[in-house]
C-alpha cells in the first residue's frame, strides 16, 4: 500500500484557486461547506500527491466517496461545466460592474463640465443636489440637449444681475431642456406646451389639468400657428376653449 504524505497548506491552495474553492462533484462552494483536498485516484491505488491528481472536494463528499475512483472523471467533467459556467456569469457580472462604474465617471465628468460652463457664465456652482437633477436630466434628455439647453438658460435669463439671475437661470434650464427634446421628438406635445405656457402668462390663474382635459383631440401641428395666435388673444382658460370650438367649426373638424 501507497505511503500517505501530507499535503502542504500551499499545495492544498493552490488547489482550491484552480478550482475556485468549489466542490469538484457537488459544485457547492465555500464558505456554504467546508473543502478538503481529495485524491482523484487514491493513495490506497497508487494516486500520488501530484496536482494533476489533486482535486476539491467538500466534506460531505470526499468522506462520501472513500477510495471509490470516479469513473472516466465524468463527475468531474460536469463540476468543471458548471464552474465555467458559474465564472462565465462572475465574468459578465464584474463587466456589468465595470459597465457601470464607467458610465457613472461619465456622468460625473459631464456634470462637471455643465457646472464649469455655467460657473464660468455665472460666477455661480450647481449644489450637489442639483447635480443630482443635472444627472437625471443627462438620463432622460442626452448630453447634447442639457448642453444646450444651458446655454440657452444662461443667454435668455442670465443677465449680470447676480444671484438672483443666476437663480433664475437655472430654474429654468431643466424645463428647456424638456421642451428641446419634445421638440425634437414629439412636436406636437412641445406646441402643446408652448400654447399652455402662453395661456399661464395671460391667465391671472391656469388650471393645468382643466388646460389639458379641455384641449381639443382635433389638434395637430398644422394648426399650430392659429392656436397660438388664439392663446394670445385669451385671457381665461373658458375664452380660450370657445375660441378654439370657432375654429373647429370653421374649419370642419368634429368636437
Amino acid at each position: 500500500m501507497a505511503k500517505r504524505v501530507a499535503l502542504s497548506k500551499s499545495l492544498r491552495f493552490e488547489v482550491f484557486k484552480r478550482d475556485l474553492f468549489t466542490c469538484q462533484y457537488c459544485g457547492r462552494k465555500a464558505p456554504d461547506v467546508i473543502l478538503e483536498v481529495d485524491h482523484i485516484k487514491p493513495v490506497s491505488k497508487g494516486g500520488d500527491n501530484s496536482i494533476e491528481n489533486l482535486v476539491t472536494a467538500c466534506w460531505d463528499c470526499n468522506r462520501g466517496k472513500g477510495a471509490k475512483k470516479l469513473s472516466d472523471l465524468t463527475e468531474v467533467e460536469k463540476a468543471r461545466r458548471q464552474l465555467e459556467e458559474i465564472q462565465a456569469r462572475k465574468n459578465m457580472i464584474d463587466l456589468i460592474f465595470q459597465w457601470k462604474e464607467s458610465l457613472k465617471n461619465e456622468y460625473d465628468e459631464s456634470i462637471d463640465r455643465l457646472n464649469d460652463i455655467f460657473s464660468e457664465s455665472t460666477g455661480f456652482s450647481f449644489t450637489n443636489s442639483y447635480r443630482k437633477k443635472v444627472k437625471a436630466g443627462i438620463r432622460q434628455f442626452g448630453l447634447d440637449i442639457m448642453i444646450d439647453s444651458l446655454y440657452m438658460a444662461i443667454d435668455n435669463y442670465y443677465h449680470e444681475d447676480g444671484k438672483g439671475g443666476a437663480e433664475i437661470a437655472i430654474s429654468k434650464y431643466l424645463g428647456i431642456a424638456s421642451n428641446l427634446y419634445d421638440r425634437q421628438n414629439n412636436p406636437l406635445k412641445a406646441s402643446t406646451t408652448y400654447i399652455r405656457n402662453i395661456l399661464n402668462k395671460n391667465c391671472s390663474y391656469l388650471n393645468i389639468s382643466a388646460f389639458y382635459a379641455e384641449f381639443p383631440k382635433w389638434f395637430t401641428l398644422r394648426d399650430s400657428e392659429e392656436v397660438i395666435k388664439i392663446a394670445r388673444a385669451s385671457y381665461t382658460l373658458t375664452e380660450f376653449i370657445n375660441s378654439l370650438d370657432e375654429y373647429a367649426d370653421k374649419m370642419g373638424y368634429e368636437r
